[in-house]
């Protein structure tokens, strides 16, 4: 990539002028949000479908995540997958995830499972960005989550 520079010489001093680096530039997402989820109602053959709103610290800052996460439906095998909106005050990322292995029919995808992710779209400083990377998401079973910590947890991690 080229960028142009500025060079001025006023009363002996000498003044760079660098351009802003292109909005997007070396985007990395890494860290974790956690929250709520709830179960929506979806086709019975298209399996568990859940609605996830987290908050948290990541590498973009202050963060939040909504979304859909989608289990497998009628099928022998399938993945986990998930749409999630990540917002800071500088833009928006929209993340697609999908399961790393295969589940079975019907998997509510709840238990946890290691994803990949890629950027659908991004706006704000972000735009024209398209980080990428891997991660972790867990639903816990709302008998066994508490108030403190979260019953769900999304990190993020960047291509390496």
């Amino acid at each position: 990539m080229t960028h142009n520079i500025a060079v001025a010489v006023t009363a002996g001093a000498l003044a760079v002028l660098l351009p802003a680096l292109p909005a997007g530039a070396a985007v990395t997402v890494h860290g974790t949000v956690a929250g709520t989820y709830s179960s929506t109602p979806s086709n019975p053959d298209t399996g568990h479908a859940y609605k996830l709103t987290a908050r948290g610290h990541t590498s973009l800052g202050s963060t939040t995540a909504r979304g859909t996460v989608q289990g497998p439906g009628n099928v022998a095998a399938g993945r986990c997958t998930a749409r999630l909106t990540v917002a800071t005050s500088k833009g928006t990322i929209v993340v697609a995830l999908r399961s790393q292995k295969q589940v079975t029919s019907f998997a509510s995808c709840r238990n946890g499972f290691a994803f990949n992710w890629h950027t659908a779209r991004a706006t704000g400083d972000y735009q024209g960005s398209s980080p990428s990377g891997t991660g972790t998401l867990t639903l816990v079973a709302r008998a066994h989550a508490s108030r403190t910590p979260p019953p769900a947890y999304v990190t993020f991690d960047p291509s390496h």
